[in-house]
């Protein structure tokens, strides 16, 4: 059994109240013989009440279905919904191949409407929480990528493991950034010459080539014990002084607020 879509829960509270409220009609009417003051007991209009006593409970407003181009080929639509198929665009691009018109959008909203009418065996297994695994976006990959496979899950780990097997130069370039972030955090012997020797042999090659126009900084960065929080505080001071006034302070006032400030 399925759940219930948020819009389908709101209908179904509406029924309900609709149903409590005309249950209250028929108590007042067997206990009086007037209908004057239903409507005023109930905070209902006068005609809802006219429309509800012939009747024999509240209304559905349930739209009867139409038929629809898509009727004599139901059966072969539900037999390959059955084995599995649940793209739209195949299911139309089949009857078309029989040379059946259809468009692929009244498909889409026939598979729609299945899809609501009840989950089968294909669509339970799908929502087991044993089974719940969804290929991760593109920075999640990035993130998988670059993380210690030792704590990844069994099946993020089996997904990085295919993925790197599948693409060599994925994880060709996945290694050479391990080894650069092993530099950087002093993990590492390698020589930052053989990295950019390393770095040309893999698509990787222009942003080495590129990175290599700052190799005095980055080598700086490795050997030496200096960062650039230092400079990052003083912005972020500065910042803050110039929001003190509203952003309206010229380089002159600026620093005579930055001198006051010491």
């Amino acid at each position: 059994m399925r759940t219930p879509t948020a819009a389908e829960r709101r209908s179904q509270l509406r029924h309900e109240l609709r149903a409590e409220a005309y249950a209250e009609m028929e108590r007042l009417l067997a206990a009086s013989s007037s209908q004057a003051g239903v409507p005023r007991a109930l905070s209902l209009d006068r005609k809802t009440v006219r429309r509800w006593i012939p009747g024999r409970g509240p209304p559905r407003w349930k739209k009867p279905e139409r038929p629809t181009v898509l009727d004599p080929y139901r059966d072969h639509l539900e037999q390959r919904w059955r084995e599995g198929c649940r793209n739209s665009a195949e299911l139309a691009r089949e009857l078309q191949r029989q040379g059946i018109t259809v468009h692929s959008h009244v498909v889409r909203e026939w598979g729609t409407r299945r899809r609501r009418e009840g989950a089968d065996r294909l669509d339970l297994d799908r929502l087991r929480p044993g089974c719940r695994w969804r290929p991760p976006s593109t920075d999640r990959t990035a993130r998988l990528l670059q993380s210690d496979v030792d704590t990844l899950g069994d099946k993020d780990r089996r997904f990085v493991d295919r993925l790197r097997e599948a693409v060599p130069d994925l994880s060709n370039v996945v290694d050479l950034v391990g080894r650069l972030n092993s530099l950087l955090r002093r993990q590492s012997t390698e020589s930052l010459a053989a990295w950019f020797v390393g770095a040309a042999a893999t698509p990787s090659a222009r942003f080495a080539a590129n990175f290599h126009r700052d190799i005095d900084a980055l080598a700086a960065a490795i050997d030496t014990p200096w960062t650039i929080s230092p400079v990052e505080s003083q912005i972020s001071r500065l910042q803050m002084i110039k929001r003190t006034i509203y952003r309206r302070a010229g380089f002159d006032l600026l620093r005579e607020c930055v001198m006051a400030s010491r």
